[in-house]
Parts: C-alpha cells; structure tokens; sequence
C-alpha cells in the first residue's frame, strides 16, 4: 500500500517520509533537497493500517497519546528510525508472490528493492506514475502528487528565498551609498576640524602675543611709575628750593622797598637842602659877602 495523505493511521510528515525515501532510492536523493521552508508548510503523510500490516508480526506500532486522557495538548510521537525505513521499504517494494509475501518484515528479512537508475535524468517527467507493488501480489498505480507539491513548495521557497536575496543585495547596495555619502560627509568635516585647529592655533599665537605685550606693558609702567617717583621727588625738592628763593626775594624786595623809601627821603631832605643853599646865596649875594 501506499501512502496517502488524510487524517487517519499513523501521521509522519512529509519531510521524515523524503529522509526515509531518500535513503535508499538513488534516483530521488538528489533531487529531493533537505531542508523544507517553515514558511509553507506541507500537508502531513498519513499511512491506513493496512500498510502497516507486514510489519505489525515483527514490533508494535506507537500509539499517539489521547489528549482529553492526558490533559495535554496533542503532541505527536513517531516511530524509530527501522520503522521509518521498513514502511518506506514497504511502500516501495516489488511485487512479490508465493510464500515471500507472506514472510513478515523484520532487520533479518529486509525487502529486496530494485534501485531506480541514477543516470535517467527526465525519470520525473517521463514517469508522472508508478507501479508499486502489495503484499499480496496486486500492483497499484500511484501519482506523483507529492513530488509534484514539494517542487512547487521548494519553487515557492525559492523564489522567496531569491526575493530576500534580492532584497539583501539592494540593501548592500543602500547601505554602501550611505557609507560613501558618510565618507564624504566625513572628509568635509576633517577639512572644517583642520581649519578650525588652525583658527585655533592662531588664536592661541595672537592670545601668546597679546599676553607677552601686556607683560611688557606692565614692565613700562613700572618703570614710568619708578621715574615719576624720581621725577615727584624732583619737584619736591624744586618745590622747597621755590619756596626757598621766593622767600629770599620777598625779603629782597622788601629791603628794596626800605631803601627806596629811604632814598625818596634822603631826595627830600636833599631838595631841602638846596633850596637852604640858594636862600643862603642869595643872602650873601645880598651882604656882597663871598664864599
């Protein structure tokens, strides 16, 4: 029997049935990539009872935990790796007939599969059915839906996947015209911060200068301060000297002032005198006596 896809047997997804199939099929493994998109999710696998029947002599088949019994939600557990590859086997075999269809699958027993040859390229398009064998002999024409749904879920994640490499590349592309327009960015501002550490240089030079100027301002001024000392007490003592002389010429002058009275006194008494003497004269003139 093979597999089908609905909601009863046991559920395996599609992915653990591609790993179990590519396994031993030589044809199908490298056209069956491994990883799956999570972003489109497959249909899972469901196999009837009936496939599972050739295997159910040899081991037991999981149950899936009930989740009103367990109080939990349904998680579902699938069988171990032999199982995987025995039902694939299973679902894959050749008709056989006779006693051999009845003998159970087991690790000792194994199927004997007739391998698929790799070198036919087209085997997919060529071959959209095949012929799987039963148990019982019977064969069975399957279609090639499930090959048919993961090319177009793996063409689907292609296309995505080549839209975010698209996406990818125009952001590289973004992000290295803002690294440029940085850049540019960047050396205009390098040529402002260098004229403005040479402004800043030269202030710092003319700020140098100015203080060496003021120093030797202030060393002027001490000196100028120095000779206006020398040059106050120079006038002091002139001052004093002044004082000194004008003293000695008021004293000067008031001498003068005695001496010129005295002298107007003496021109008195001197003009008295003449006039004694002519008056004298003019007596002796007058007795004819001579002097």
């Amino acid at each position: 029997m093979v597999p089908t896809i609905g909601n009863h047997g046991s559920a395996l997804s599609r992915r653990e049935t591609l790993l179990s199939l590519s396994s031993f099929s030589p044809s199908t493994s490298h056209a069956l990539p491994s990883p799956i998109s999570s972003a489109h999710p497959l249909v899972p696998l469901t196999y009837p009872d009936s496939c599972l029947s050739a295997s159910s002599a040899s081991m037991s088949v999981p149950t899936l935990p009930s989740p009103v019994s367990s109080g939990q939600p349904s998680v579902p557990t699938y069988p171990d790796a032999f199982f995987l590859h025995a039902m694939a086997l299973a679902c894959a075999a050749p008709a056989t007939s006779g006693r051999e269809a009845m003998v159970p699958l087991s690790p000792a027993n194994p199927i004997q599969v007739q391998p698929v040859l790799a070198q036919d390229p087209t085997l997919l398009d060529e071959r959209p059915e095949m012929l799987v064998g039963e148990p019982n002999g019977a064969s069975l024409v399957v279609s090639d839906t499930i090959t048919t749904n993961i090319n177009h879920a793996l063409g689907a994640e292609v296309t995505l996947w080549r839209s975010r490499c698209l996406k990818g590349e125009m952001d590289i592309r973004h992000l290295m015209s803002e690294a440029k327009r940085f850049e540019k960015k960047n050396e205009k501002l390098g040529g402002t911060l260098t004229r403005l550490q040479r402004v800043i240089k030269w202030e710092k030079d003319v700020t140098l200068d100015l203080f060496r100027r003021i120093g030797d301002l202030e060393e002027t001024v001490e000196d100028l301060k120095t000779e206006v000392n020398v040059g106050s007490s120079a006038i002091d003592s002139l001052r004093t000297q002044l004082e000194s002389v004008t003293d000695k010429l008021a004293e000067v002058t008031s001498g003068r002032d005695r001496v010129e009275e005295d002298l107007e006194i003496e021109k008195a008494d001197r003009q008295d005198g003449w006039d004694e003497m002519r008056r004298l004269s003019a007596v002796l003139k007058e007795h004819r006596i001579k002097y």
